[in-house]
């Protein structure tokens, strides 16, 4: 069984940004997972699950809670939540839209791509997507190729 970390906790919003989380000690993180570095997690809030990562930052850890995850899970900055974490054993993919594939692919720059971590193929990947006109879709493709190509 993965170890885990089970409590009520408050989604705090950074004092000069949009940024929520919830602050769990570095203590605690310890006691639970045995370490002090990053840990990927499975987090669930009032029930919603997401994937995620547990940041040391500024002498404590750090949970994000995105505009997206917020949503879902129907809570807001100041609300306290039943939290649930646990350790995130399996490996994260990014599934490569077609097009991006395809130009990686005639570009041989793939093998960049591949390198990155999960977190930085995640977010291409979804600006990508997240595209509502076929043009703006390419001009992110060709700004991905890019940026890979000076990677190279």
């Amino acid at each position: 069984m993965a170890a885990r970390i089970e409590r009520n906790a408050t989604i705090e919003k950074a004092d000069d940004s949009a940024a929520c989380g919830i602050i769990v000690s570095t203590d605690e993180v310890v006691r639970a997972f045995g370490r002090k570095s990053r840990i990927p997690v499975r987090a669930t809030l009032n029930g919603y699950e997401y994937r995620s990562s547990l940041s040391p930052m500024g002498g404590c850890h750090v949970l994000p809670v995105n505009a997206d995850v917020r949503k879902s899970a129907a809570v807001q900055a100041g609300d306290t939540v039943a939290l649930r974490l646990e350790e995130d054993l399996d490996e994260r993919t990014v599934d490569i839209p077609s097009a991006l594939a395809r130009a990686l692919r005639e570009a041989g720059v793939r093998q960049q791509f591949d390198k990155m971590s999960f977190t930085h193929q995640k977010e291409w990947v979804r600006s990508i997507l997240d595209a509502k006109r076929p043009e703006t879709r390419e001009r992110r493709i060709a700004a991905c190729i890019a940026e890979m190509q000076k990677r190279a």
